[in-house]
């Protein structure tokens, strides 16, 4: 969260998530520290307005996509980091994970899970029934 390095108060990183929706969650950045306030959520950037309730910094992919809409319904309660396409968030996780290696002396990568706001849209394609298995063969007799 470097980008929020110079911010006391509510966070808010928003991800795009196609559908029309955002990945969001709101943190807490204090004395130096970073707490969670809401978890992580799959919300419309319309509902996620109703959500804030005092000044906020939203940064992220999604910032591109939904600044402008953020910022014209909050006013002044939103500022829009919008971190353009140098911001590479995979590059970021993996250096706060250095960076807590570094500071805690080690982590069992075997017990982290992730943590899935909602379901993959990807689906396995559907097979047809064959006739045979659905008992309506070509002239079947029916008693």
């Amino acid at each position: 969260m470097d980008a929020a390095a110079d911010w006391d108060g509510l966070i808010c990183p928003v991800i795009e998530a196609r559908r029309g929706e955002v990945y969001a969650a709101f943190y807490r950045r204090q004395d130096r520290q970073i707490y969670e306030t809401m978890p992580g959520m799959a919300v419309a950037p319309d509902t996620l307005c109703t959500l804030v309730q005092e000044r906020i910094l939203f940064l992220g992919s999604g910032v591109q996509s939904y600044g402008e809409f953020l910022a014209s319904r909050l006013g002044e309660l939103a500022v829009c980091r919008d971190l353009g396409r140098d911001f590479a968030l995979a590059a970021n996780v993996a250096r706060l994970g250095c960076e807590r290696l570094t500071t805690t002396g080690s982590d069992d990568g075997y017990h982290l899970t992730p943590i899935y706001i909602r379901p993959a849209d990807a689906r396995l394609p559907r097979r047809k029934a064959s006739p045979a298995a659905s008992g309506q063969e070509k002239g079947a007799a029916h008693a």
